[in-house]
């Protein structure tokens, strides 16, 4: 069962307790959030695309990191708001794995999607409940369908492609990375659908994000720095 709704704030269980809502955050010592939805913004990437993105030189740059699902990072200001807008990679996974018995995991290389077609009904089913992203999920969306394998790997690159740019609607320029950016077809619908750039154009490999985050993480853990503002997960000032 998913549960999805409004929360006014968050507590974070570790080596200490603090109210989310009102306290800014350090990333000191193991802790998750009391509300979590498939993949919850993380304060400290969040805080490595506020420096990274301001350094970019473009005003309106979103950050899209595309790996199992789909993370969005906006600044503006001393503003940031990270929400995942979807599943990203998950469920090729899931389906070549089931379609190979386990003797592969993904659609790397988008052999598979560049080969097919968007399906419309599939499609449709897909985006009425962007969080599903298991086998039990993936058996219910295809239910009475009959979806070459080449077809539904190009409609899955396809709805991860249109979920995400919803969340990077109105940018001018999105900088995009994670393992997602290894398939050629989910690049290219991508870039029907945003203006896409690279993130190594920007000096960061695609590949390789998530480590540059960690090494920040380290820093500000070690130096007891604050890492992120209120408005990381969506969290919206009491008025």
């Amino acid at each position: 069962m998913r549960v999805m709704g409004v929360t006014p704030g968050s507590v974070a269980v570790g080596d200490f307790v603090v109210d989310g809502s009102t306290v800014v955050l350090t990333p000191l010592g193991p802790r998750a959030p009391d509300v979590d939805l498939v993949c919850a913004p993380d304060p400290v990437p969040c805080t490595f695309d506020v420096l990274w993105l301001r350094a970019s030189g473009h005003a309106n740059a979103v950050a899209l990191d595309v790996d199992e699902f789909v993370r969005v990072t906006r600044v503006s200001h001393d503003r940031c708001s990270v929400h995942s807008t979807g599943t990203g990679t998950v469920l090729a996974n899931v389906a070549m794995s089931v379609l190979t018995n386990g003797r592969r995991t993904g659609d790397l290389r988008g052999e598979f999607a560049s080969r097919g077609h968007v399906d419309d009904t599939l499609l449709a089913r897909l985006l009425a409940d962007r969080w599903g992203h298991d086998r039990a999920y993936l058996d219910s969306v295809t239910n009475g369908l009959v979806v070459r394998a080449e077809h539904l790997f190009a409609t899955l690159v396809e709805f991860t492609a249109r979920t995400a740019a919803q969340g990077c609607a109105g940018a001018d320029i999105v900088i995009a990375a994670g393992s997602g950016m290894r398939d050629p077809a989910l690049v290219r619908a991508l870039t029907r659908h945003v203006p896409l750039r690279m993130s190594d154009e920007f000096g960061v490999p695609t590949g390789h994000k998530r480590g540059y985050a960690a090494a920040l993480h380290g820093f500000l853990t070690r130096t007891a720095t604050t890492a992120t503002g209120l408005s990381v997960g969506g969290h919206r000032a009491r008025t």
